[in-house]
């Protein structure tokens, strides 16, 4: 499954189904639960005409990057997200580009099949267990700044923060 993950299952016939079922129900979250708060985040997504692709399945479905405040971000996990970061966010504009930092600082990560296995990741050691194996990984930890950035829930608390004092 690992090379079927991701933004390539979202538009492929053999998931399409399944994709459209996900976007009902963050339809049905956002637009009568009320849930406008929900982002949604296309993952391992490896090219540019891929985001387009996802994107255009998505309006299919009814969600529409940008309408009804709906933010769609794509997780930048792979080299080719770095390098066409322009391109990407020309397809994402007024969005994020979300960065995945476990997913690049640990080596072998990417390997996981992560629609399967569940991980337990500590950003203060840089251990991260595979649950179902018990397999371990090991990175440098986080920076301790960038860990009360990601305590703060982002550079938009620590800017509350800063504001109020």
């Amino acid at each position: 499954m690992i090379g079927f993950r991701g933004a390539s299952r979202y538009y492929d016939p053999r998931y399409q189904d399944g994709f459209l079922l996900e976007c009902q129900a963050m339809r049905q979250a956002r637009e009568v639960m009320g849930l406008t708060n929900i982002k949604l985040m296309i993952p391992f997504c490896r090219t540019v005409a891929e985001g387009e692709k996802v994107l255009a399945v998505m309006e299919q479905a009814g969600l529409r990057r940008g309408q009804h405040g709906l933010e769609v971000y794509v997780m930048c996990e792979i080299p080719s997200n770095v390098v066409l970061a322009e391109d990407f966010a020309r397809i994402f504009f007024r969005n994020a580009i979300a960065v995945g930092l476990p997913s690049l600082t640990v080596k072998g990560i990417s390997e996981i099949d992560r629609g399967v296995d569940q991980i337990s990741v500590s950003l203060d050691s840089g251990r991260v267990i595979v649950k179902s194996t018990g397999q371990e990984f090991f990175a440098s930890p986080l920076p301790e700044k960038m860990r009360e950035i990601i305590n703060a829930g982002g550079i938009d608390g620590i800017l509350k923060d800063l504001a109020k004092g």
